[in-house]
């Protein structure tokens, strides 16, 4: 939504309170290069609050991380943007700079419908719809019909569930297709 690009540290599996864990958010560039962490890296992880997977620290294989500069979406121009100053030292974020790129589009989407309680629209089924074409614009979900989420890619099944969301049918998971239709259509 806002362009930031955030790195993610992939690695062999670990158990971390009951599940093994391959992948773990890098926070921001800032976090990366202070800590020095690039490919390679041998990196400590641990679990905050039980549930999600945080790199504490680096072990070995420290080196300049070499930060990319095409949006790995849209593949635009992607820069170093400093922030401010925090607890922790400099903030540096990877920003996607272009205007256009699909990837802020369905995060911004995705945050439009979540501000307005709509639930069961996830970024793939937004991205599936922007990308289908029918959906660019906030707009666009309230004139979204069942055959044209299905023409984006959707199962009909998929498609009635995306239409009675953005409709706030209560509970459309547990209705039968025709039920479904009727409620859209009503």
């Amino acid at each position: 939504r806002t362009g930031q690009i955030v790195g993610v540290a992939i690695f062999d599996a670990v158990r971390l309170a009951g599940t093994n864990v391959t992948r773990a958010t890098l926070h921001n560039a800032g976090f990366m290069k202070r800590n020095r962490i690039t490919i390679g890296s041998k990196i400590s992880v641990r679990k905050a609050g039980k549930i999600i997977p945080k790199v504490v620290g680096v072990v070995s294989g420290q080196g300049d991380p070499d930060f990319p500069t095409k949006c790995p979406s849209c593949k635009g121009a992607a820069k170093l943007v400093k922030g401010g100053e925090s607890k922790v030292g400099e903030m540096l974020e990877l920003v996607c700079t272009a205007a256009e790129c699909s990837a802020q589009n369905v995060s911004s989407l995705c945050h439009y419908l979540a501000t307005f309680g709509v639930l069961g629209l996830g970024d793939s089924r937004v991205a599936q719809l922007v990308n289908g074409g029918a959906v660019d614009t906030p707009a666009d979900f309230y004139r979204l019909d069942v055959d044209t989420a299905v023409g984006c890619g959707l199962s009909r099944r998929q498609a009635l569930l995306a239409v009675a969301a953005i409709h706030m049918v209560p509970a459309p998971d547990k209705m039968e297709d025709e039920d479904l239709e009727n409620q859209i259509d009503a």
